[in-house]
């Protein structure tokens, strides 16, 4: 076995080096996802199982039983789960000895010329890239540009689209702060009224509740704003954009998903489900809103992308906060945090068709992406959001 480092705790996360404690193997996805963010970055590193962080630094050790066994079981998982399948050179398993355990250490080669990497993850392939101490999806020009004798799509409308919410998303990116955006891959030329804006502030208009978590709130303020088209400011901090290509933008601080009060008075570092899904729910609503009245719509796909900064450490309890023993864990929904720096989805693309179904579909991808990454499987939201019909429903 190699010998541990005499400087490892204390040492600071950052392009190549990252941290995860022993609860890590739980979730072998994670560590996929962060192999591969190495191994697109070009870069290479190292991530240590079994090192507990504290803002971004190696903290405490977690000594792993039975190393063995968990280091051919997270390897069986790497080999099924990124693609192309990584060979030695490009990803290998060390185990290093810590009292009567040990940790494991996955060194990433810099040298991996046979990407873009990919993580499989519900069916799908997801290319991500290491930043800094950050993890981003990478955009549909990297991919292609780093593919052997590809070539990029410049002029494609949906290609296009989806750079402009991956570069909105790095623009917008700070801690504690939440955010989700639409756009349209044709420009939809929108001309709207100040009494239309002014209406669709009231979330009732669009068929949400009167009181939630919604893309505005009782006493928001309208403003037209050269450039954008309309601007809806709410209190703290909450700001929807509304642009005239037919893009939505909302952000928000990450606190407005918080517990209430009355639930969770010792912390606000917990996100209480009805805020997760209403607030996608109501953004989703209201797009189907402005098409429904525009009077020449454009169908045309659509790019949806969410991002939750600095999530680090928040809370998600499985089930609805109204069934009961819903603040007990249970075996195989314990109540888990979230331990990446970020949460950010990689932008869905999404058909016109399913953008104005009358239903919550879209919102539900996007709900259960976020319940995915805590580790739950999608029975572990809220009966409220009724996954056969796909559509949320939230008493007053």
């Amino acid at each position: 076995m190699t010998r541990l480092p005499s400087d490892l705790l204390g040492r600071a996360e950052d392009q190549r080096l990252e941290f995860k404690s022993g609860d890590a193997l739980k979730q072998p996805s994670r560590i996929a996802r962060a192999i591969v963010a190495m191994l697109n970055s070009g870069l290479g590193g190292e991530i240590w199982i079994g090192v507990a962080e504290k803002d971004g630094r190696a903290d405490r050790l977690e000594p792993l039983e039975d190393l063995g066994r968990k280091k051919s079981r997270l390897w069986d998982h790497l080999v099924d789960s990124i693609d192309p399948s990584p060979l030695p050179g490009e990803v290998d398993l060390e185990e290093i000895a810590v009292g009567e355990g040990g940790l494991l250490v996955i060194r990433v080669g810099a040298e991996a010329r046979r990407g873009p990497y990919a993580f499989l993850r519900e069916g799908g392939r997801h290319f991500v890239v290491r930043v800094a101490e950050r993890v981003r999806p990478m955009s549909r020009q990297e991919i292609f540009t780093e593919v052997p004798g590809s070539r990029t799509q410049p002029n494609d409308p949906v290609e296009q689209a989806r750079e402009a919410v991956s570069r909105r998303c790095e623009e917008i990116r700070q801690d504690g702060t939440a955010w989700m955006m639409i756009k349209p891959a044709v420009d939809q030329l929108l001309e709207l009224t100040r009494e239309q804006v002014e209406r669709w502030s009231d979330p009732t208009t669009t068929g949400n509740r009167r009181m939630g978590w919604h893309y505005a709130r009782t006493f928001a303020g309208v403003e037209r704003v050269q450039g954008v088209h309309w601007k809806v400011r709410s209190g703290g901090q909450q700001t929807l954009l509304i642009r005239k290509d037919g893009s939505l933008e909302l952000s928000l601080p990450l606190s407005a998903f918080s517990h209430p009060i009355n639930l969770a008075p010792e912390k606000d570092d917990e996100l209480f489900p009805y805020a997760l899904l209403e607030y996608p729910v109501s953004v989703l609503r209201l797009f189907r809103a402005i098409q429904a009245a525009a009077p020449e719509p454009k169908p045309c796909p659509c790019v949806v992308g969410l991002a939750m900064f600095g999530l680090r450490g928040w809370k998600l309890r499985p089930f609805s906060p109204r069934s009961p023993g819903y603040r007990i864990p249970h075996p195989g929904f314990e109540h888990r945090t979230f331990p990446d720096r970020d949460l950010i989805l990689d932008p869905l693309t999404v058909g016109w068709d399913d953008m104005i179904a009358s239903d919550d579909r879209v919102a539900l991808r996007l709900v259960k992406q976020v319940y995915g990454w805590f580790g739950y499987d999608p029975e572990a939201i809220p009966v409220e959001f009724d996954q056969d019909a796909a559509v949320l429903r939230l008493g007053e």
